[in-house]
């Protein structure tokens, strides 16, 4: 079963495939797998970046529009030696994220309700520093 919801213009803001229990109820989401064209583009485009794989720890990676937390679960829990950074405007999203999309925070991924906008105009300057830089 896939879940899909759509903004007014069109556009899909989500796409998760949902797993039936033996009963046949759906009782959670599959993480492992980003059924949108967008998500699965924006993994595809891993391999074009030099070096991901070879940095030697961790590659901090920032997720703007993190939306219920679909792509930063799977780049998290996938890819081990990612630091995840998600940020979205809403609360409420970012609430049902964590109440029906394994959107839990942990080492490797942290979640903060903001415009993205606003929070790398006013990030701008701490994150040009080596030690903060963003990989991804």
């Amino acid at each position: 079963c896939l879940l899909q919801t759509k903004k007014k213009d069109g556009l899909t803001e989500l796409e998760s495939e949902l797993l039936p229990s033996k009963k046949g109820m759906i009782t959670t989401v599959n993480l492992d797998l980003l059924p949108s064209q967008y998500g699965r583009a924006i993994i595809a485009g891993l391999s074009f970046v030099p070096g991901v794989n070879e940095l030697g720890g961790k590659v901090r990676t920032l997720v703007l529009g993190a939306g219920a937390g679909c792509l930063p679960v799977f780049l998290s829990s996938n890819f081990s030696n990612f630091q995840v950074h998600a940020i979205d405007l809403s609360s409420q999203i970012i609430d049902a994220g964590k109440r029906f999309f394994g959107l839990q925070e942990n080492e490797r991924l942290s979640v903060e309700v903001a415009d993205a906008l606003t929070w790398v105009e006013n990030k701008g300057v701490e994150i040009k520093e080596e030690s903060n830089k963003f990989q991804l």
